[in-house]
C-alpha cells in the first residue's frame, strides 16, 4: 500500500509487506520484453494489500506507460476491444511500451459480462504489451482459462506490527498526537487491510489534532458494523426472495438511515448496468423519502416499507449472483463518525469537569467548554506575542559590524 493517498511517493521501497512477491513481479515485468515469460500476470489477494499499488510503481520503475482500468467499467467485450485492444498494440505519445492493468476482474462472471473472459483471452494471445491482471478471488470458474495462460502472483494480508509502522509514520506527516494503543486498535481491527486502518486513521484526524481513546474507541466500534453492513449488501443481492434480502438488511443492527447511505454511497459498484442504477437510484429515493416522512410525523410503522423498498433494489440489482464487488465507506458516514466521536469525547470532558464545579453536564457543554477553547486560543496568541517581544533586535552598529566580518 502507498503510504497516503494524498502524497504517493515514487520509492520501490515505500511499499508494505509481500516483499518477495513484488519482487517476483517486478523481475517478471523485466523479463517480459526478452519473451521469456508469459504474457499476462495474475495478481491476487485480499483488499488492501497493496496489489494495485506494486502494479503501478513497478511500471513507473521500470519505465513503461501504464494504462489502468477498472474490469467492471469495461465488462463487454466490445468495450475490452474497443478500449483495451489497441493499446495492447501500440505505445504512449513518448514512444514508450505500455502495460495494460485490469482491475476486480473476477467480477466478470455475470451474463451481461458474456463474452468479457473470452475477449481477455484474445488480449493475452495477441498482446505486444505486457497485462496484468487484478482480482481478490482468482478461482472464479470464468477465469479458469485465463489462470492457465497468466503467471500468478500471490499477495497475503499484512501483519499487523507494519500496519502500525505506517499509520504512526503516517500520524506523524499529519501532525497527529495518537497513542501506540490507539495505533495497535486500528491495526488489530483493520485485519491485514492497510487502506481500511488508513480510513480510521484519517476519521480519527478529522475530529482533531489530538484523538483520544475515547473517539477511537467509537470508530473502531463502527468499523464491526461496517463489516455487517458490508454482508448484508452482499447477502441481499444474492438472495433469491425479497423476504431474505429483507432480513439481511434488518439484522444489521444499523438504523434505516444509515442502511439508506451505504446504499446511496456505494450504488455505482453495485449497479452492474444504467438501467439496474436506475431502479436502484430510485429505490433510495423512495426509502429515503419514507424515512424523511417517518422521523417528521413519527410514524415508525414506515421502517418496514423502507426495509422492502431498498430489498428490491438490491434484489433487481443482484438477481442471486455471486459477483464480488468493491465496497466503501460512504463519506457522509465516515463524517458522521467523526462528529459522533468528537461529541463523545466533548460529553466525558462534560462530565469531568461538571463534577469538578458540581454543575449540570449541560451547562458545562454550553458555557464552560467554549469559554475555556476561547482562553486556549488567546493563552496561545499571547505565548506567541511574548516570544516575538522578547526576541532581541540587532543595533544598525552590530549589523554593520557582521557586514564588515563577511
Amino acid at each position: 500500500m502507498r503510504p497516503t493517498e494524498e502524497e504517493p511517493s515514487d520509492e520501490w521501497a515505500d511499499l508494505v509487506g509481500n516483499q518477495e512477491t513484488r519482487d517476483n513481479f517486478l523481475r517478471w515485468l523485466d523479463r517480459w520484453k526478452s519473451g521469456q515469460t508469459k504474457k499476462a500476470a495474475l495478481i491476487y489477494g485480499p483488499p488492501g494489500t497493496g496489489k494495485t499499488a506494486t502494479v503501478q510503481f513497478a511500471a513507473r520503475k521500470l519505465g513503461y506507460n501504464l494504462v489502468e482500468l477498472n474490469a467492471s467499467d469495461v465488462r463487454t467485450k466490445d468495450a475490452l476491444m474497443e478500449r483495451v485492444y489497441p493499446a495492447s498494440r501500440s505505445r504512449s505519445l513518448y514512444n514508450e511500451r505500455n502495460v495494460i492493468l485490469l482491475d476486480e476482474i473476477d467480477g466478470l462472471h455475470r451474463r451481461q459480462d458474456t463474452g468479457g473472459a473470452s475477449a481477455i483471452l484474445k488480449l493475452i494471445r495477441d498482446t505486444e504489451t505486457p497485462v496484468v491482471l487484478v482480482a481478490n478471488n482468482p478461482w472464479e470458474p470464468s477465469l479458469r482459462d485465463i489462470r492457465g495462460r497468466s503467471e500468478m502472483f500471490k499477495f497475503t494480508r499484512l501483519r499487523k506490527d507494519l500496519i502500525i509502522k505506517r499509520l504512526t509514520a503516517t500520524a506523524a506527516k499529519l501532525g497527529l498526537s495518537v497513542n501506540e494503543m490507539v495505533l495497535e486498535g486500528i491495526a488489530e481491527r483493520a485485519r491485514g487491510d492497510m487502506r481500511s486502518a488508513m480510513a480510521d486513521l484519517q476519521a480519527l484526524a478529522s475530529g482533531g489534532a489530538t484523538p483520544g481513546e475515547e473517539a477511537a474507541s467509537w470508530i473502531l466500534q463502527e468499523r464491526i458494523k461496517e463489516e455487517d453492513i458490508f454482508e448484508a449488501l452482499r447477502g441481499a443481492m444474492q438472495s433469491k426472495s425479497l423476504y431474505e434480502a429483507r432480513t439481511h438488511l434488518s439484522n444489521t443492527g444499523l438504523q434505516v438511515y444509515d442502511i439508506i447511505d451505504w446504499v446511496y454511497g456505494n450504488a455505482e459498484n453495485i449497479a452492474a448496468s444504467p438501467d439496474e442504477f436506475w431502479l436502484l437510484s430510485r429505490a433510495v429515493a423512495e426509502a429515503d423519502y419514507l424515512s424523511a416522512l417517518m422521523k417528521r410525523l413519527r410514524t415508525w410503522m414506515l421502517i418496514s416499507y423502507i426495509y422492502d423498498i431498498l430489498s428490491v433494489g438490491l434484489v433487481a440489482c443482484g438477481r442471486g449472483a455471486t459477483r464480488w464487488m468493491r465496497l466503501g465507506m460512504p463519506n457522509r458516514i465516515s463524517h458522521r463518525w467523526a462528529r459522533y466521536a468528537k461529541a463523545k469525547e466533548r460529553a466525558a470532558l462534560a462530565v469531568d469537569i461538571g463534577t469538578q464545579l458540581h454543575e449540570r453536564r449541560s451547562v458545562v457543554v454550553q458555557e464552560t467548554i467554549p469559554l475555556l477553547g476561547i482562553i486556549g486560543r488567546r493563552v496561545t496568541t499571547t505565548g506567541r506575542e511574548r516570544g516575538k517581544a522578547t526576541r532581541p533586535k540587532s543595533s544598525a552598529r552590530s549589523r554593520r559590524s557582521k557586514a564588515r566580518g563577511r
